[in-house]
């Protein structure tokens, strides 16, 4: 499986996937750094605002915040 993870604003982009091989040799070449337009939304915020009884509409896809409130997710 190829893993994607997203640079985020406010935060450090230096992360160099290499730095996975040693501690698992060739872990590198199954990530990939998408870069695109930045939007600042962490999981932390959303797991808070599920916590606080507050909306997460427009924060995660309508399929995301239905598969967390079906199995009741982050209460």
């Amino acid at each position: 499986a190829t893993i994607a993870t997203f640079t985020r604003p406010g935060k450090s982009n230096d992360f160099q996937p290499e730095w996975l091989d040693s501690i698992t040799p060739g872990a590198s070449a199954t990530i990939q750094i998408v870069e695109g337009i930045p939007v600042a939304i962490s999981g932390t915020e959303i797991r808070q605002r599920i916590a606080e009884g507050r909306s997460i509409r427009y924060r995660v896809p309508d399929t995301v915040a239905d598969y967390i409130a079906e199995h009741n997710l982050y209460r």
